[in-house]
């Protein structure tokens, strides 16, 4: 872990833009000065609305964010303190912390942009045979897909567009 968490600092002084998703924002955080813990909420698995701040709005202006960006989730962790001079982009009903930015070249998100239904089906279904989750928490997951699906074509647009440093933030001004 400190191997890791030796990589990240190093990789925050480069001049590369980093997206990373659930147990590797949990090892940012950490990394950069922040915390995580366990959620006092419990497990938060399928697909849940996450909520843009203030700020995720100016910074991804050009992709007029909707008000819920539906996301996979699977995850009992969460941010608890970011790392200094971090800032909140994203909030849901049960983490505070959904997506954060340090700057412009690392931007952390709770969720799974990447999963797909069959991804987080396949991961509770392990997690199921080892008793490490209940059946009711996997019903939910799955009924959770009939209320909303993921937006995946916005997040990546979200995700793109921050690599590529491509928002009004990330471009510098030229005085004439």
């Amino acid at each position: 872990m400190k191997c890791v968490c030796f990589f990240i600092r190093l990789l925050n002084l480069t001049t590369y833009e980093v997206v990373v998703c659930c147990w590797y924002l949990q090892i940012l955080c950490p990394a950069l000065g922040g915390r995580t813990g366990r959620s006092t909420k419990g497990w938060d698995i399928g697909v849940s609305c996450i909520h843009p701040t203030a700020a995720a709005a100016r910074l991804f202006a050009p992709l007029k964010l909707p008000v819920h960006m539906p996301v996979i989730e699977f995850h009992q962790d969460e941010v608890w303190e970011l790392p200094p001079n971090a800032e909140v982009l994203a909030r849901s009903d049960k983490t505070r912390v959904e997506m954060f930015r340090l700057g412009d070249r690392v931007m952390g998100v709770q969720g799974h942009p990447e999963y797909s239904k069959d991804i987080l089906m396949s991961i509770a279904d392990r997690l199921l045979q080892r008793n490490l989750i209940l059946d009711c928490q996997v019903d939910v997951a799955k009924a959770s897909f009939d209320v909303r699906q993921p937006d995946k074509e916005l997040w990546k647009k979200v995700c793109r567009g921050f690599l590529k440093g491509r928002l009004p933030s990330q471009q510098q001004v030229v005085a004439l």
